[in-house]
C-alpha cells in the first residue's frame, strides 16, 4: 500500500501541527478521523518520515494519552473480537484485544456512550450474551441489554443503542430502562427513528415486526407526525441507504404480495419507480450473495428474457436459467432450484454449476434426481 497525499485541508492542517508538534495525542486522534481504513499518510516527524495508517494513528494517539477513551473505543472498533494489536504503555508493549480497549475506554470515562454500545454490537455479532468487564478496579457483569441500555441511559438521543436493543428483544418482549420506562422491540425501533430519522436500519427492524401489511405506526419526527406502514418502512429504509440489500427483498416481496405492479422510492432527492423485478435486481447488486434474491428473480424472468446486474462494478447478462445456477452455486442444498432449473433444459442439455469451488456438470436427469434427494432429506 503506497502512502497518498491527501487534498483535504483539515487533514493538511492536522498533519503539519503533528510536524510542529508531535507529542500532542488529540491530534493523532483527530487525523485519524480523517482516513479512510485503506489510507496512509506521511508524516515527518524529527525529520524522518512516518507513514501512518488510521489503525496506527490511534494507537500513537493512546500511546501519548492511555486514558483517551474515544481512541481506545475507535481502535477497538478496526479490530476482530479475537485479534490484539500492540501497543506501548509504561515502557511496556501490551497486546490488547478488542474487549481490553473497550474496557480501558470505559473506565476512562463511564459515562461514553458509544463504548458500551460498541461493544454491545460487537457481542451480538458473535453470538455472546455476557460479559464480565473491570471497571475502574471494580468487576462489572454486562449482557448485550444491559451494554445498550447503558448506552441510553449515558445518552438519550443514541439512536444505535435504542435500535440495536430493540434487535435483542422479541415481538411481545419488554426492557425496562433505567429511568423505569419499559419499551418493547417497536417503542424501540421507534425511539431509534425519532432520534435519527436517517437511520435505515430502524425503518427497516421496524418494518420486520409489523403485524401486517396494514399494521401502521406513528412517530414525531421534529414538529411532524408521521404515519408509516410496512411498505413506506421499507421505501425509508432505501432512501436512507439506497444499497440496503434486505430492504429492496422485503420490499419485492410486499409488491407481490400486495399485487402492485411497481412502487415510487425517494433516492438521492429524486423519486424512481422499481418493478418487482428491478427490487430484485438491486437487491442482488448491493448483496450478490442472496440465493433467494436470485431465486425469485428467476421465478419472474421469461424463458426467452435476460437481466442485467452489476455485480463488483461491472454489467453481467443473465437468464432464467443462469439465476438458477446462480442460486444453487449460493445455496447448493437449495431443492427448489434443482428443479426448476431442470424444468429449462432438454434430455440431451446439462449445465456447469461451481459448488465449493468445484465444477459440477449436470443433465436434467441429474438435476431432478438432486431435487428429490434434497427434498427427502
Amino acid at each position: 500500500m503506497n502512502p497518498h497525499n491527501v487534498v483535504c485541508l483539515d487533514t493538511y492542517k492536522i498533519k503539519k501541527s503533528i510536524e510542529s508538534c508531535s507529542y500532542d495525542h488529540s491530534l493523532y486522534y483527530n487525523l485519524s478521523l480523517k482516513l479512510s481504513e485503506n489510507c496512509v499518510v506521511e508524516v515527518d516527524i524529527d525529520g524522518a518520515k512516518n507513514a501512518f495508517t488510521k489503525q496506527a494513528l490511534l494507537i500513537k494517539s493512546i500511546e501519548l494519552e492511555p486514558s483517551n477513551a474515544f481512541a481506545l473505543n475507535n481502535l477497538a472498533n478496526s479490530i476482530s473480537m479475537h485479534e490484539v494489536v500492540n501497543v506501548k504503555m509504561g515502557g511496556m508493549t501490551l497486546q490488547l484485544s478488542a474487549t481490553s480497549l473497550y474496557e480501558r475506554a470505559i473506565s476512562a470515562d463511564p459515562n461514553y456512550a458509544n463504548a458500551y454500545c460498541s461493544l454491545g454490537a460487537r457481542m451480538q455479532e458473535i453470538g455472546l450474551s455476557e460479559i464480565t468487564l473491570c471497571i475502574q478496579g471494580a468487576e462489572a457483569v454486562f449482557t448485550t441489554k444491559s451494554l445498550f441500555s447503558k448506552a441510553i441511559e449515558c445518552d438519550k438521543t443514541h439512536a444505535i443503542a435504542y435500535n440495536n436493543l430493540g434487535l435483542c428483544l422479541n415481538k411481545e418482549e419488554y426492557y425496562e430502562l433505567s429511568d423505569g420506562v419499559r419499551l418493547n422491540a417497536e417503542a424501540l425501533f421507534l425511539k431509534s427513528i425519532e432520534c435519527d430519522n436517517t437511520n435505515a436500519d430502524a425503518y427497516y427492524n421496524l418494518s420486520t415486526i409489523l403485524k401486517s401489511d396494514q399494521h401502521k405506526v406513528i412517530t414525531q419526527i421534529g414538529e411532524n407526525t408521521l404515519r408509516f406502514d410496512k411498505q413506506s418502512l421499507l421505501a425509508a429504509a432505501i432512501k436512507h441507504n439506497p444499497n440496503h440489500a434486505s430492504a429492496y427483498y422485503n420490499l419485492a416481496l410486499l409488491l407481490y404480495s400486495l399485487q402492485l405492479p411497481n412502487i415510487e422510492i425517494e433516492i438521492d432527492g429524486h423519486k424512481q419507480t422499481f418493478s418487482e423485478s428491478d427490487l430484485y435486481i438491486k437487491s442482488i447488486e448491493s448483496d450478490h450473495h442472496n440465493p433467494f434474491a436470485y431465486f425469485n428473480l428467476a421465478s419472474i424472468t421469461e424463458p426467452n428474457q435476460t437481466v442485467e446486474i452489476k455485480i463488483d462494478g461491472k454489467n453481467k447478462v443473465f437468464s432464467k436459467r443462469d439465476l438458477y445456477i446462480k442460486t444453487i452455486e449460493h445455496q447448493p442444498d437449495y431443492a427448489a432450484a434443482y428443479a426448476n432449473l431442470s424444468n429449462q433444459l432438454n434430455q440431451k442439455e446439462s449445465v456447469r454449476i461451481k459448488i465449493n469451488g468445484n465444477i459440477n456438470i449436470m443433465t436434467k436427469d441429474q438435476l431432478q434426481h438432486a431435487a428429490i434427494l434434497l427434498s427427502d432429506g
